[in-house]
């Protein structure tokens, strides 16, 4: 598997909550998850992986369809990536959520040189907006937290997973290795596998010099 649906399943193994995902490595699978209707979901998001130690598939970012319906998904899936699932990428859908419904977007940045640094955008967006942007900074060792973050990124909205600071400087830390970006949604209501207003969508670890 490819590295984005491995970041994915290891944040999964981390009790942190995640879209709900089907990964779809093969036309077989493709077909199966055809044949379920989309397991009952009503909208869908597509998200695609390059397959493990294969050549970049399209350099410049891989195709992402967020928050499709069923009929949108089917002719995307039919007609742009059924034909590559076999040999250039992976496939990963997820029930769909609606990028209207969220109140930030952001990445968190955990590096030796310049600490722990979180940009992100006001919603209605998706993380990608976070790049084709301009986002907001925050040094987290800086203090206080600014308000807007702490509007979403409330104690209220967290509950029974402690504040994001904590969550990358503990739970994700212990299982990557520094530097590392982790990709990040807020919402006011409840979304992803384990039904949290918190939503973590990937986890990148970078290269440093030495390596």
């Amino acid at each position: 598997m490819g590295s984005k649906t491995d970041s994915i399943l290891k944040l999964e193994s981390l009790k942190l909550n995640t879209p709900e995902i089907q990964i779809l490595r093969s036309m077989k699978d493709v077909d199966r998850f055809l044949s379920l209707e989309g397991m009952g979901w009503k909208r869908v998001s597509i998200r695609t992986d390059n397959k493990k130690e294969e050549a970049v598939y399209k350099k410049w970012g891989l195709p992402f369809h967020p928050n499709k319906s069923w009929e949108e998904a089917l002719e995307i899936i039919n007609k742009e990536l059924y034909p590559l699932v076999d040999e250039e990428i992976d496939i990963i859908v997820s029930r769909g959520i609606d990028p209207n419904n969220a109140l930030l977007c952001g990445k968190y940045r955990k590096s030796y040189q310049e600490g722990d640094i979180i940009e992100y955008v006001s919603g209605p967006c998706t993380v990608r907006d976070v790049d084709s942007g301009i986002p907001k900074r925050w040094d987290v060792s800086d203090m206080p937290m600014p308000t807007e973050l702490t509007a979403v990124l409330s104690r209220d909205l967290v509950t029974n997973i402690g504040s994001l600071p904590y969550i990358v400087r503990w739970a994700i830390s212990r299982k990557f290795r520094v530097p590392f970006i982790v990709e990040f949604s807020a919402y006011a209501h409840a979304v992803g596998k384990l039904n949290r207003p918190l939503i973590f969508w990937e986890v990148i670890e970078e290269k440093t010099k030495e390596g």
